[in-house]
């Protein structure tokens, strides 16, 4: 039914962009699963990947609670985006698009920066250009 679809379509996302270069998705959907993103996370974590104050321990608890969740940093000027996606979260809600909403984040990453003062600029220029259209088609 209808909880078979949600799951069917959160893999869907995450095929979709398997061989996409810089970014890493995983869909959570048992113990294994948590294991292989609490391993993942300690890789991270050893590499200074998850920021100030937060451990590969604290980020698995954030991913336990919520239906997506998404790390941002750069390699080799690169951004990549690590995607961890709760499949049991996501049906509880009924959400589906959970996938597609925290790949947007990698994409809208790389097309107007992850840094707080560029991702501003970048924001406002996006929401400018939106209003605009809108009052463009209200009329």
């Amino acid at each position: 039914g209808q909880i078979e679809k949600i799951k069917q379509d959160i893999d869907k996302q995450v095929t979709a962009v398997k061989n996409v270069e810089g970014i890493n998705a995983l869909v959570i959907k048992n113990d294994t699963d948590l294991n292989i993103a609490k391993e993942r996370l300690v890789e991270l974590e050893k590499q200074g990947r998850l920021g100030k104050n937060r451990t590969a321990e604290s980020v698995l608890e954030e991913i336990k609670k919520d239906k997506g969740k998404n790390l941002q940093y750069f390699d080799n000027n690169r951004l990549v985006t690590e995607v961890f996606i709760n499949q049991q979260k996501a049906v509880d809600n009924f959400d589906k698009a959970v996938g597609s909403h925290e790949i947007l984040h990698s994409v809208l990453g790389n097309a107007i920066g992850v840094q707080p003062k560029l991702f501003k600029n970048g924001y406002d220029g996006l929401r400018k250009y939106l209003n605009k259209q809108y009052w463009i088609i209200k009329l």
